[in-house]
């Protein structure tokens, strides 16, 4: 039979102990003991389980395919040099039983008899369970660095990674070199004095080359994203901004750039005319005035401070002078505000209509889950024929039967069996907690009312978008109505119309609330 076989190490730590060249010698004397003929072996050099996955993966198939019909076995040093991740290592594996490859692994004894099956289960699993823990402890060691002021990964430009006597990340140093040109970036764009563009022709003009890492000796491009990024970069200014964590830290380098540069900059990135938009939308005065629409006209409405002869009075109000609103245009802050609470109150349903509801949605529920589990039951039947007719084909096999017939419809089957068992865990998720989430929901909407009046502004603004979704509507002598409310305040109030209503509604409009004659 002929062999192929790869081998990986992580970092430069493994040589000498699980370095290439030893997997290499492991891997050619396990084909020599079971008659392998080595035809072909591929090396990554200092490459982990997650680094470049994608690249590596497509690599190791484009060598697996150049030996298509001359090669029949794939050879490892271990299940973990192959795939450290149970899904990507039976993908690698379902790809290679196209190509008619086995694996093997040099090192431990996997096969295709029940016993075989089971230790390559669980040494994939095994694999799996010790990248993940490494990868916790280095996310972990990582925060831990960041939260003590060091930035555990390269150091931007105008700076230089340090060590410290244990070879661990240290506080990152000035690079005296490239520190000067970094400042000057600041101040051009600060002052005004160049854009981005101009400022990436002007850093052109000086070389400045990679001093380390995979890209040692070579020209560092100053182009107008890389001019972008560095001025975006708080690291400047001190702080260590992991944006994969949304979280900020206190660096304990030393500052480039002085706060006052810092903001100018920003300021030209980030131009101030879209936040004194935003301010000017939410006024603290006025939380209804948010999405606030008349609701004869059609129209925003808005709302302001009037000077009187004595004093300033705050009113909501409709400014556009063809509007057909037949009464006042203007109504009080306090008045507005309290009818707009007395609607949130009118909005509550009646504890018998709550249970109502919830024991339909608990129905609808219960109907979906039965729906999921006579697919998955039509799976189980689905793999149990599957595995009969694989069954047949091993005992026609056994009965002498070509092989070359008989072998790759086995394997065909063993690859359909692999999807629909794919298929069928991926529809058992978590059970859905829908009791703990109505409860949930009665408490928030038996007290919305008090809740929106009790919020800092930005809570009420949010819970008026999450209610009314479409803005909230107010006419004279009407009061608050809402052409679409929620899905579930939308069906407390079509169940209260209509208690025979199924629970999923395509939408209504509820009856206008009246608080003026």
């Amino acid at each position: 039979m002929k062999a192929i076989a790869i081998t990986r190490f992580s970092d430069d730590k493994q040589k000498g102990g699980t370095s290439t060249e030893v997997q290499s010698q492991a891997c050619r004397r396990y084909c020599a003991e079971h008659d392998f003929d080595v035809i072909g072996e591929l090396n990554f050099e200092s490459q982990s389980a997650k680094a470049s996955n994608t690249e590596r993966v497509r690599k190791l198939l484009e060598f697996c395919k150049k030996y298509r019909n001359r090669a029949d076995v794939l050879v490892v040093y271990k299940l973990d040099r192959f795939a450290r991740d149970v899904a990507l290592h039976y993908y690698l594996k379902s790809e290679l039983l196209k190509l008619n490859i086995g694996l093997h692994s040099a090192t431990e004894p996997i096969d295709d008899s029940p016993a075989g099956k089971l230790t390559e289960n669980m040494l994939a699993a095994i694999a799996q369970f010790d990248n993940d823990q490494k990868a916790e402890r280095v996310g972990s060691a990582m925060k831990n660095k960041c939260e003590h002021g060091i930035w555990p990964w390269k150091a931007p430009l105008g700076y230089k990674n340090v060590r410290d006597v244990n070879g661990k990340a240290d506080t990152a140093a000035i690079d005296e070199e490239m520190a000067p040109h970094i400042r000057n970036i600041f101040n051009w764009y600060g002052i005004g004095q160049m854009g981005v563009v101009e400022i990436s022709n002007a850093m052109q003009k000086h070389v400045f080359t990679h001093k380390k890492g995979k890209h040692k000796g070579k020209r560092i491009r100053f182009s107008p994203q890389t001019i972008h990024t560095i001025l975006t970069n708080k690291f400047y200014i001190g702080i260590l901004d992991v944006k994969s964590w949304n979280e900020q830290f206190d660096g304990s380098h030393k500052p480039l750039i002085d706060v006052k540069t810092w903001e100018a900059c920003q300021a030209r990135i980030n131009p101030l005319p879209e936040i004194k938009m935003t301010r000017k939308r939410i006024n603290p005065d006025f939380p209804l005035k948010d999405n606030l629409w008349c609701g004869h006209c059609n129209r925003k409405m808005t709302a302001a401070w009037t000077q009187g002869k004595m004093q300033k009075f705050a009113y909501y109000y409709c400014t556009h002078s063809d509007c057909s609103n037949p009464g006042q245009k203007a109504i009080g802050k306090n008045q507005f505000e309290n009818e707009f609470f007395d609607y949130l109150n009118m909005l509550q349903p009646e504890p018998e209509l709550k249970q109502s509801i919830h024991d339909r949605l608990l129905v609808r529920y219960q109907q979906r889950k039965d729906e999921f589990e006579t697919d998955a039951s039509r799976q189980r039947k689905q793999v149990d024929a599957l595995e009969k007719q694989k069954q047949n084909l091993v005992s026609a096999l056994a009965n002498g039967a070509d092989k070359d017939d008989i072998l790759p419809a086995i394997n065909k089957i063993k690859q359909d069996i692999a999807l629909v068992k794919l298929s069928l865990n991926e529809s058992h998720t978590g059970e859905f907690e829908m009791d703990l989430m109505l409860t949930y929901a009665d408490k928030f909407f038996s007290r919305m009312a008090l809740l929106w009046s009790d919020a800092p502004l930005q809570q009420k603004v949010q819970l008026q978008r999450v209610l009314f979704p479409e803005g909230i509507v107010y006419s004279h002598n009407e009061g608050f109505s809402n052409t679409k409310l929620r899905p579930y305040i939308s069906l407390m109030w079509e169940t209260k119309q209509s208690p025979s209503i199924n629970v999923t509604p395509s939408g209504f409009e509820p009856e206008i609330f009246r608080m003026r004659t």
